[in-house]
């Protein structure tokens, strides 16, 4: 299960399709059944009749306990129970050991899910398929070896589109259906905060410009697809492969909308440029702070001018902006995070975000918050960006709560601004965008309480 992303849209579960279509390859039989999209009596009766002899459960920390409760569920019909994703990646030796665990993918999942589905069809052992976690039949827990990333990504199929109604997913704002593009994989970064390196670690890999393109032309063929997002943990770190991605684009005459994330660092206004000639309307750039201590504490390796930079080189080029802001990190205070409100409006940008800094497993900050004390709440399902499990210096989880509450009613509510993007919503959605923009206001901001 994942949950619905901040922009009042359901996502595809890239995740999982991608497992599909390597299962698939390799000969199974399988079915994609996305919790966001189905409500559990659903989900149920779905996997009864399909009577799976191994569920891939694709989990993280918020969803944990729901999806632990759905896996005991589908061990009761009779299935295996492997789980994939940061969380269960993350505490591998813990997770393993609960009852309605047969097997945790750490890791890049697409080969390891392959090679354990293999094995069990074969009845072959179990020890060799790496990045994986399993059980004897004593129940004693075995963690095999690491699995390498995978070098060429051309090599994976392409996601399973055909397993999922496509139609479900739709972008804020406009109603258009999406699709997920993941072009590349890998964060060579250090953030503290940050889960990226955990899934597919610190080795930037990417596609071919051409395999890039051509699953985007099934998409557009194929299901009627024309607007995308390029998710990927740092799209533009490869200046020359984004160069050479948007001109295969613009070749090819694809026709297509999209919008990816860019670190604030590794991009300029020619780069802008010629991604928005490609198609581009939307870049997303993790800001996190307007303070240069608590940047350089969480280990962005940013600067904050390097900010303001960024996002007028991409309103330069005509691209709308979102910036992304957390409260809560290590040094944050009242006057830190009233001078990253302030700062979030004098930047220029289009839409933005505002988060809690949350521990999640795995990460540098969560080690962090265990060794001070600063972790108010255990319960996994309340560890997300939107709520805080947390407490900062002399800020409790209630003041980061109110600090994120104003920061989204400041943003939204400057009159000038809100008439502005209130024409605009409406010009590209109708009334069906500003129903989306409200909910969006509602539910993230606040402002609707």
């Amino acid at each position: 299960m994942n949950r619905q992303s901040t922009w009042d849209s359901v996502w595809p579960p890239l995740t999982l399709m991608y497992i599909s279509a390597a299962l698939k390859e390799a000969g199974f039989r399988t079915l994609i059944l996305d919790a966001n999209v189905l409500p559990e009596d659903e989900l149920e009766r779905s996997a009864r009749k399909f009577s799976p002899g191994l569920s891939i459960v694709n989990t993280a920390t918020p969803t944990f306990g729901a999806d632990l409760e759905f896996s005991g569920k589908l061990k009761k019909m009779g299935s295996l129970v492997a789980l994939v994703g940061v969380h269960p990646t993350a505490l591998h030796k813990e997770v393993s050991e609960d009852s309605r665990v047969d097997f945790i993918v750490r890791g890049e999942p697409e080969e390891t899910s392959r090679e354990l589905a293999l094995a069990l069809f074969s009845g072959k052992g179990l020890s060799k398929v790496k990045g994986l976690s399993w059980k004897k039949e004593s129940g004693k827990a075995v963690h095999n070896k690491e699995r390498p990333f995978i070098n060429n990504l051309d090599s994976l199929p392409w996601p399973d589109r055909e397993g999922v109604d496509n139609s479900r997913y739709k972008m804020p704002f406009s109603g258009e259906p999406f699709a997920i593009i993941n072009p590349s994989r890998g964060c060579p970064y250090s953030c503290t905060f940050c889960t990226a390196s955990v899934f597919y670690g610190k080795s930037f890999r990417k596609r071919s410009p051409g395999s890039v393109c051509n699953e985007i032309s099934e998409c557009v063929s194929k299901y009627g697809i024309r607007t995308f997002l390029f998710w990927s943990d740092e799209f533009t770190l490869d200046r020359k492969f984004v160069l050479a991605l948007c001109g295969e684009i613009r070749k090819r005459g694809l026709g297509i909308k999209w919008f990816a994330n860019s670190r604030i660092d590794t991009c300029d206004p020619e780069l802008f440029r010629e991604m928005r000639r490609a198609g581009c309307f939307l870049v997303s750039f993790g800001i996190e702070s307007s303070d240069q201590r608590i940047l350089d504490l969480a280990r962005k390796g940013t600067s904050v001018s390097r900010a303001k930079s960024a996002v007028l080189a991409a309103k330069g080029a005509g691209i709308e902006t979102i910036g992304h802001f957390i409260f809560g990190l290590v040094g944050e205070t009242e006057k830190s995070a009233r001078g990253t409100i302030r700062f979030s409006k004098e930047l220029g940008l289009d839409y933005a975000q505002f988060y809690i800094a949350t521990p999640y497993p795995g990460t540098p900050f969560h080690e962090y918050c265990s060794e001070k004390g600063l972790i108010t709440e255990r319960n996994y399902s309340k560890m997300e960006i939107s709520n805080a499990a947390i407490r900062q210096g002399n800020l409790s989880a209630q003041d980061l709560l109110r600090i994120r509450r104003t920061a989204y009613r400041e943003f939204y509510s400057r009159p000038l601004f809100a008439l502005k993007k209130g024409i605009e919503v409406l010009s590209k959605g109708g009334l069906l965008g500003a129903r989306s923009a409200f909910r969006y206001l509602s539910d993230w901001g606040e402002l609707g309480k």
